[in-house]
């Protein structure tokens, strides 16, 4: 029986495959399924055709609804729901990630509804430097807030 080490760093040699195989839509749905248990209940992923305009940045997104205020100590679906609009993001492309996320971050926030929170999911880790760069600019984006 593997260890817990062992097996974390077997996941981890799976999700750096991804990209090798084209699979970036395996990773998305892996993360849309992580983020609809422990971020949220009510969103949805990105459908349609590239061709159509592609998934503009947005792997999933959350729909409106008002139900955690009005039933505010509801769980199952109600208690997991955001009352606030937000994006999924996810990428299996290797470090340096910044500047995919800048571009993610433009496009999410210039087109579509506005949004007030972005989780972005990646294969290999953003440093912390990095991370707090890129939470920085996500502020600074204006149509960042509805």
């Amino acid at each position: 029986m593997a260890t817990f080490p062992e097996t974390e760093r077997y996941i981890q040699f799976l999700r750096e495959q991804l990209a090798g195989r084209n699979e970036h839509h395996v990773f998305e749905q892996i993360v849309f399924q992580i983020a609809l248990r422990q971020l949220s209940s009510n969103i949805v992923p990105a459908t349609g055709p590239v061709s159509a305009g592609g998934d503009q940045g947005r792997d999933a997104e959350s729909y409106y609804t008002n139900l955690p205020h009005e039933l505010p100590r509801a769980d199952g679906f109600v208690g997991r729901a955001t009352t606030e609009p937000w994006v999924l993001a996810a990428s299996v492309q290797k470090a340096p990630l910044d500047g995919k996320i800048h571009d993610d971050l433009k496009s999410i926030c210039t087109r579509g509804e506005p949004v007030r929170r972005v989780a972005f999911f990646a294969v290999h880790e953003i440093p912390v430097a990095a991370r707090h760069r890129l939470q920085q600019h996500a502020r600074e984006i204006p149509t960042m807030s509805p």
